[in-house]
Order: C-alpha cells, then sequence, then structure tokens
C-alpha cells in the first residue's frame, strides 16, 4: 500500500471518529445542530468548549495544509484564530461546513501532490520534517482532538442539555 493510501485512510478514519462523536454514536447521517449554549460551555475555567475545538481542528488543518503542503499565505477564516481572546465562535453550520471544506482541500492536494512529494522536506512545528509527516500529525492532531470534544459532548449530554 502507498504512503497516499495510507494517509488518506487515516484521513479519513479520524474525521469518520469525529462525526460519529457528533452524531452521538450513530455512524452515519445528519448531524445533528449542537445549540449554542452548550457549543459555548467550558468545563472548568481555561479550558475549551467543543465549538472552539471544532473550529481549531478546521483552522489548524486549514493553516498546515495552505501553508506547508500548496505553499501558500494563510489567512484565517473568521479574522481571528480560535483561541485568541478577541475570538467569536461562528455558527454551528459554519463550523461543520468549515470542517468540510478544509478537509476537501487536504484530500485535494493529497492527490494532486503523488507520492514523492511525500518526502519533501518542509519547515513545520519549529523544525525539518516532510509533507508526510505533515500530513499524519494532521491524522494525530484531529483524534486528539477529537477525544477532548468526546468527553466535553457526553458531560453535556449527560447533564440533559
Amino acid at each position: 500500500m502507498e504512503g497516499v493510501v495510507l494517509i488518506r485512510n487515516g484521513l479519513d478514519a479520524s474525521r469518520s471518529t469525529l462525526l460519529r462523536i457528533l452524531r452521538g454514536g450513530a455512524t452515519d447521517g445528519a448531524i445533528p445542530e449542537v445549540p449554542r449554549d452548550p457549543l459555548r460551555w467550558r468545563p472548568a475555567p481555561g479550558s475549551h468548549s467543543v465549538g472552539e475545538l471544532l473550529w481549531h481542528v478546521a483552522d489548524v488543518e486549514d493553516k498546515w495544509v495552505t501553508e506547508r503542503v500548496l505553499g501558500q499565505s494563510y489567512r484565517p477564516r473568521y479574522q481571528t484564530r480560535p483561541f485568541d481572546p478577541e475570538a467569536v465562535l461562528p455558527p454551528w453550520t459554519d463550523l461543520i461546513r468549515y470542517l468540510e471544506e478544509s478537509r476537501a482541500q487536504t484530500l485535494d492536494a493529497l492527490e494532486k501532490m503523488g507520492e514523492p512529494a511525500l518526502n519533501r522536506p518542509v519547515e513545520f512545528l519549529r523544525r525539518t520534517t516532510t509533507l508526510g509527516q505533515v500530513y499524519t500529525t494532521l491524522i494525530h492532531h484531529e483524534g486528539y482532538h477529537t477525544g477532548q470534544i468526546a468527553h466535553i459532548l457526553g458531560l453535556i449530554r449527560r447533564a440533559g442539555w
């Protein structure tokens, strides 16, 4: 199996897990909207909300692929980044659309670059690595935050919100 296929499978698996969490465990179907108050709720001071984490997952994917894979300048979609003090959480539908669009860009760039480019060196997270490692870090990043989202949504759902 080639690296591009492995990376695509990893991206598909990580996104599938995130969507299943958002659906309350269902493997397919519509994603029910999380109302604004639960979307913004933080389990503790200094922690992040489900909305901030969803925004962060989409934003980081957009930024890393735009800058490192495509070699273009990144501009935040909502004028700020998710954890900026002045950030205003976008509406639910915008967050879901951003997740979809950033993933579409990621997969398109992966398919277009091809296998040999996975070994191309790039500066990433203050070190030199490869484009393949950028992609595998995206998979890990989404999985990490999916666990946080699952935990927070579990608290919200058990509270009856």
